[in-house]
């Protein structure tokens, strides 16, 4: 309990620090003055909050926009960043040379670069949450997959290691695919049956009736599960976390 109240009072002086750099990042843009407005949905909506952060700090404070897909990275991926990075004490990185990985993450920095036949070919970098994994997709690779290597795509890339003497692996790329094609669960608790009686016009109201997806409600003090089709999407996500509470919507 203690541990997680440190981390609560962290997210918020981390949020709060951030918002107090925006502000005043805006008033040296626009003069000195700051609609209020615009700080009240910044702060409110986690998205904005993310992107805004990302925009004018480079880095996220208050979060990560992968937070939520954290256990579904988990069970999907067999590397992460920090896998590649060069350790130094060690003289080694984690990563063989030509080890065929599965890595998941947001598409950043993407520049493309061409060949002496013209071919476009693209470098960009994947950024899980503990770090940025470099990677490179040919020519041949680049054109089946364009339109998904794009800044801010969040997806699965699986491809080979390279690693050379001292320094940080990249990844070749193989295949690319949307972490959001991949097929969902997302665990809605409550504590009883009233508790859930009481919220079923609406929760069904948002998660429908067909979908490629799936949600389980799960009865806490019986127990009990129950079963629905459904499409999971981020607008599904933040409204079941901002109805029913983040500590009780899990997606794997």
């Amino acid at each position: 309990l203690k541990g997680n109240l440190q981390k609560v009072g962290e997210h918020g002086q981390n949020t709060s620090r951030t918002l107090k750099a925006m502000e005043e990042m805006l008033k040296d843009r626009s003069g000195g003055l700051v609609p209020m407005d615009l700080m009240v949905v910044i702060s409110q909506d986690k998205d904005m909050l993310l992107e805004f952060e990302k925009e004018t700090l480079g880095i996220y404070v208050s979060g990560h926009p992968l937070d939520e897909y954290e256990q579904l990275l988990k069970k999907n991926i067999t590397r992460m960043s920090v896998d590649f990075m060069y350790q130094e004490e060690e003289g080694i990185t984690r990563v063989s040379d030509g080890e065929l990985v599965t890595v998941g993450g947001i598409v950043t920095d993407k520049r493309l670069v061409y060949t002496k036949k013209g071919e476009a070919m693209a470098r960009f970098g994947i950024e899980d949450l503990t770090g940025v994994i470099k990677a490179i997709a040919f020519p041949s690779v680049y054109r089946k997959f364009n339109e998904l290597i794009k800044d801010d795509s969040k997806v699965f890339v699986r491809g080979r290691a390279q690693v050379m003497e001292q320094k940080d692996g990249e990844l070749i790329v193989e295949t690319v695919s949307s972490i959001d094609d991949l097929p969902r669960k997302i665990w809605i608790k409550f504590a009883d049956m009233a508790g859930y009686g009481l919220s079923e016009s609406k929760l069904n109201g948002l998660l429908g009736e067909t979908g490629k997806d799936e949600a389980v409600i799960y009865i806490e003090n019986t127990k009990q599960m129950k079963k629905i089709k459904t499409n999971v999407d981020d607008s599904l996500i933040k409204s079941l976390n901002e109805m029913f509470g983040e500590e009780n919507i899990r997606l794997v």
